[in-house]
């Protein structure tokens, strides 16, 4: 109570002085007592009284009492004996969670005087907690092309108890497959991993079941345990298998189309599409049998589609192909072989040798008038002929005699005519024999029979086949003749020797000679082709196969045995099968694992040598591509990765961008982002995740007192089929900013207070807590400024105080946000000026007094109302260009600083985005592109693909493709260009004979406002292909010859040309044949145009002759061109119209 005293003069003014104590007398002494958690009611704790030195009876009458921060209602005191005991059930994860200590904090108040004590109580934990896992069950899939030491992350168990009651460990049921990997962080957080330690099969072993345990380090022991169903998912590791390697498959040759050859059969240990199959006929299969079969790709059965003949093609050898639906797709083949049966479908031909007319009519019994030969393109019995005459005696009595010309058989010829005929003007010449030919065909006999049952289909050929070489006499052994076997068009492995017949008359005899052709080793073995691509993907198993072509040689017997020799490889080994017809079948075995990651291409040389001496060798280069499988997980640049993240952050503040990497290629690469799936919901509520970039940004507030630290685990999953996954953690751990107002709690008050109370009288104990931490919550305490009117009674007197408050520098600078984007275009020129906005600072004068300061970088300075005072306002001013390319973002921090002492700082950070500008012209990979191509290449064919890229983003980026405006009609008229892909391609047919080349100008446009464009130049030179038939010109002609004209008269002057190059127009040969005709009457009138007159006094002529030019080998094209000259000739007895037919190929 304050008063004034009576007696002086006027008001005396005392002196007023209002003292809060933040300490208390007994308060520094600390009492420490322990209880187990789950202590039951009336649980002793200590002897409270009497460790404060307090007497049992002072207790009451001193108003004894325990207050408490955390619930009040856990311990209570005996009053009566003082002591402290259990009142509630205590349960320590509720109090005190995961934090290694737990006390409750107690303080006993005593008043007269005011006494305050601090109790702290520790609460001991038991292991009344077990482990716990999330799930009972968990399910992992797991591809079964996973390589062996591949870790899968597993979630362990949690225990809400602490230490080593907390500490778990972990068991696996033994497994073949997988063993546990435990590995424990600087933390000294467990994380779990199954380690793969033996290969899966899924065809094998589809599932597993495993028992993950975990036990505590209490005692008792407490455990959990969890089911781990794993799922193999299949990897096409397998290929198709037929049942058959080879099919067997005999038809007549009749037999109708549409008609099922066979069903093929082959199945696929995978499982979904990879074992789907498809049937199709090998890439070797040669285009006339995919005219003759068709197969269903679905069905495998294979149809007849074109008539068959035993005589064209008496077996087919047919490869086909089945390929799963995997990816990569895996294949096999087999073969079918189906024999053509013989049908008796073919009449017998006859062939007039040689015809000696007239007969005299004296002419002997047995006199050779016809050589005759007869053949049957029906094979066995279908091809054996019997000959006889019809009718008999038409000529003379009795029956005639035939000459057969080989052991196939006799003919039948069933009419005769014969005329008398004239030459000129004169008497008929009895020395003629006149044929019409518009005589009717006269009537045969089938096989078998005497003369009944006429066969229309028997024809006759004269002269057909033959063949006229010319050899000088006295020539050496092994001079070259001809190439019979070509000419006669014969396949050279069905010939073993060739049947002349040479034929005299006067008289008619003939001489059969048999010229043996013995082969020689002038034929290589020649593979289908020079390269052979083969897709093998990396997942195969070893031992698998890929079949291969064999090469080819046009020799027979030893000099066409082929032996097969493979360049070495640590990938492959080449296994060769003789089938029972001695066909070898290749084979490609792998006999290591293979991993497009390390070997991504495999060259190998396969060579072919055949038996002959010397040797002759040919070779395929096999090029064997990796396909990629999804056997490589995502991984991060760290297991671990720790962010300082400061609370109150705003949203959309970038925490971290994650970064993971894939072995694999493609599809199986490419990384989606997201948290794991036992990320906390609470923990989704304050962050995302960008699924493509990575980042990790905030979407919720972030308060220190909350919470001070997250874990978030991240998975990294690749869209590999099946997927396959990488894990990583980030610990975000928040840093305090003073964000949080001191809370005052009047803990006790003494009221009224005696007016002689002396000083240092404690009348009120107040509890000052801030929720902030370190030096953020460091509270001082002080009296605010306040102007008081203090008053008391009898008498009245009224005193005034004043409270003078002096500010200190407790305010730091404060920008409106913790992160500002600026965003700027690249183009925009140098002293550019971008405002920013200042910070605020609470405190007054030269506390509030702010200067700022810009991080050091290369293109920006600051403008600083507090450096130049003609500066109005913040802003950055722009000193170097800016180029996106080079540098897209900028990251710069701006500090405020306050004038108080200490100074206080804020920042902010400033994100400087730079837009882009068109200033980047597409570039092509290559200025210049040289394209080989064959002329009169089909419409659509793809001449080249052009590649070019602007270093600009946007529709700055978009490039046009397009021909340059100077390119000529003439390109543009052979080739276009995809606007979109830069595709060029050929629009109509090329000739070399009428450009060997291209040149085309093609530009790139990019789509920006002002677009930019990149030039290229494309060179399309065109191959020469036989495609030009020779051209004859007759220089000169010399017309009439004389009879008695000389040899080697020249008649005319002929020249040849080739409009192709090269080989291709280089003249190879040149024939010609002569033919002789006679205009001729028969009886009287006009001559009569449907008869051929054939004089026996005619000295005989050449028939046909062939003069062969040099050339180099078979190296032309057996195209032809025929001119014809009609010479008039005119004889003692009858003029002649002579005709030359010359051919030049």
């Amino acid at each position: 109570m304050l008063f004034s005293r009576r007696g002086s003069k006027g008001a005396l003014r005392l002196p007023f002085s209002l003292l809060l104590l933040a300490f208390w007398e007994a308060g520094s002494g600390q009492v420490h007592y322990s209880v187990p958690e789950e202590a039951k009611h009336g649980t002793f704790v200590g002897r409270i009284a009497q460790d404060l030195g307090l007497e049992l009876a002072e207790l009451v009458p001193r108003r004894f009492r325990v207050a408490s921060k955390e619930r009040g209602d856990l311990l209570e005191v005996n009053l009566q004996n003082g002591i402290l005991f259990v009142n509630s059930r205590i349960d320590r994860e509720e109090l005190c969670g995961r934090s290694l200590e737990c006390s409750l904090h107690l303080e006993v108040i005593v008043d007269r005087p005011l006494q305050v004590f601090h109790v702290e109580v520790e609460v001991r934990d038991i292991n009344d907690n077990p482990p716990v896992f999330k799930e009972r069950e968990q399910r992992i899939f797991i591809s079964e092309s996973r390589l062996l030491g591949s870790h899968f992350p597993i979630e362990g168990a949690a225990d809400e108890d602490i230490g080593t009651n907390a500490l778990l460990t972990y068991t696996l049921s033994p497994s073949d497959y997988f063993s546990l990997d435990v590995q424990t962080s600087d933390e000294l957080s467990k994380s779990l991993s199954l380690e793969l330690r033996k290969s899966l099969d899924r065809e094998e072993t589809p599932e597993l079941h495993l028992l993950l345990t975990a036990r505590d380090g209490g005692k008792p022991e407490l455990e959990d345990s969890v089911q781990l169903l794993i799922t193999v998912l299949d990897v096409n590791d397998n290929p198709p298998l037929f049942v058959q390697a080879v099919y067997r498959v005999h038809l007549l040759e009749t037999t109708e189309n549409g008609t099922l050859v066979t069903t093929l059969n082959a199945s696929d240990a995978d499982d979904g599409v990879n074992g789907e199959i498809i049937f199709s006929f090998g890439t070797d299969v040669p285009l006339h049998i995919r005219k003759q079969f068709s197969i269903d790709s679905s069905s495998g059965e294979i149809t007849l589609v074109s008539r068959l003949d035993h005589e064209e093609r008496k077996s087919y050898e047919i490869q086909v192909r089945a390929v799963d639906k995997g990816s990569p797709s895996m294949s096999n083949h087999c073969k079918v072989l189906v024999k053509v049966l013989d049908v008796n479908d073919n009449a017998p031909e006859l062939t007039i040798t040689s015809l000696s007319l007239p007969v005299r009519e004296d002419a002997p019994l047995g006199t050779v008038i016809a050589l005759i030969s007869v053949s049957d393109r029906d094979s066995g019995a279908n091809g054996q002929v019997t000959c006889s005459l019809s009718p008999q005696g038409a000529c003379a009595a009795g029956k005639p005699v035939l000459v057969c010309s080989s052991a196939v058989g006799s003919w039948s010829y069933s009419q005769q005519r014969r005329q008398r005929v004239c030459s000129g003007e004169g008497p008929p010449k009895a020395d003629l024999m006149a044929f019409s030919p518009s005589l009717p065909p006269g009537l045969n006999t089938s096989v078998g029979s005497e003369l009944s049952d006429p066969n229309p289909d028997l024809s006759i050929n004269a002269g057909s086949g033959q063949v006229h070489y010319s050899v000088p006499e006295e020539a050496k052994h092994g001079t070259f003749v001809g190439r019979i076997a070509q000419d006669l068009g014969l396949e050279l492995a069905e010939l073993c020797s060739v049947h002349l017949e040479v034929i005299v008359d006067r008289p008619l005899q003939v001489f059969h000679v048999e010229v043996e052709v013995r082969d020689i080793n002038d034929n290589t073995p020649i593979f289908p082709m020079t390269i052979k691509t083969i897709w093998f993907h990396e997942s195969r198993l070893l031992d698998s196969r890929f079949p291969l072509e064999g090469a080819s040689d046009a020799d027979i017997g030893a000099n066409a045995l082929l032996s097969y020799k493979l360049s070495s490889s640590e990938f492959f080994f080449l296994d060769v099968q003789t089938s029972d017809e001695l066909s070898q079948s290749l084979s490609l075995v792998l006999k290591k694992s293979l991993d497009r990651e390390d070997t991504d291409q495999v060259d190998l040389l396969l060579v072919a040598t055949d038996g002959g001496k010397p040797e002759l060798t040919g070779s395929v280069q096999l090029l064997i591509k990796v396909l990629d499988v999804n056997d490589n997980e995502p991984v991060f640049d760290q297991p671990v990765y720790k962010v300082q993240l400061v609370e109150n952050s705003a949203n959309e503040t970038l925490v971290i961008k994650l970064n993971a990497s894939d072995a694999d290629e493609g599809s199986n690469s490419e990384i989606l982002y997201s948290f794991g799936s036992d990320v906390l919901s609470t923990i989704q509520t304050k962050f995302k995740i960008d699924r493509n970039s990575g980042e990790i940004r905030t979407k919720g507030q972030l308060d220190y007192e909350e919470m001070k630290s997250y874990e978030i685990q991240v998975t990294a999953s690749d869209n590999g089929s099946p997927s396959m996954s990488g894990h990583c953690k980030i610990s975000v751990k928040l840093l305090d900013v003073n964000d949080n107002r001191p809370k005052v709690l009047i803990t006790s008050l003494s009221l009224p207070i005696q007016e002689d109370a002396p000083l240092g009288t404690v009348i009120a104990l107040i509890s000052v807590s801030d929720r902030d931490s370190g030096a953020n919550g460091q509270v001082t305490c002080s009296l605010s400024p306040l102007h008081l009117e203090v008053i008391v009674d009898r008498p009245l007197q009224v005193f005034h105080v004043e409270v003078e408050v002096r500010d200190i520098n407790d305010n730091t600078p404060v920008f409106p946000g913790t992160q500002r984007t600026l965003s700027l275009a690249e183009s925009i020129p140098l002293d550019s000026r971008c405002p920013l906005e200042g910070a605020t600072d609470a405190d007054i004068g030269e506390n509030a007094l702010l200067t700022y300061k810009l991080s050091p970088n290369e293109y920006f300075s600051l403008e600083n109302p507090s450096d130049d005072k003609r500066a109005k306002r913040l802003g950055l001013i722009l000193s170097k260009p800016l180029d996106r390319e080079e540098s897209p973002e900028l990251h710069l921090v701006l500090t405020a600083t306050d004038g108080g002492k200490p100074q206080l700082t804020g920042t902010v950070q400033l994100l400087v985005k730079v837009l882009d500008a068109n200033d980047n012209a597409p570039i092509f990979d290559r200025a210049l592109y040289s394209v080989k191509l064959p002329e009169n290449v089909a419409n659509g064919t793809l001449v080249i693909k052009l590649n070019a890229s602007d270093l600009d983003e946007g529709s700055n980026a978009d490039i046009v493709y397009s021909f340059s405006a100077d390119v000529s009609p003439n390109v543009k008229s052979k080739f276009y260009i995809n606007l979109e892909t830069g595709e060029i391609r050929v629009r109509e047919y090329m000739d070399f004979e009428e450009s060997k080349s291209y040149e085309i100008l093609v530009e790139g446009i990019d789509n920006g406002h002002f677009p930019l464009a990149g030039h290229c130049t494309v060179i399309v030179e065109l191959g020469d292909i036989n495609d030009n038939h020779p051209v004859m010109e007759f220089k000169s002609m010399a017309l009439p010859i004389r009879e008695d004209a000389p040899l080697g008269t020249v008649i005319a002057l002929i020249s040849v040309s080739d409009r192709d190059s090269g080989a291709n127009g280089q003249v190879g040969s040149w024939s010609y044949s002569q033919q002789r005709r006679q205009r001729v009457c028969s009886g009287e009138g006009p001559p009569k145009a449907d008869l051929m007159a054939f004089s026996p006094s005619l000295p005989p002529g050449p028939g046909s002759a062939e003069e062969r030019l040099p050339s180099d080998g078979d190296h032309f094209l057996k195209s032809f061109a025929t001119k014809e000259i009609q010479l008039a000739l005119r004889t003692r007895m009858l003029p002649f119209l002579i005709i030359f037919k010359i051919r030049a190929w």
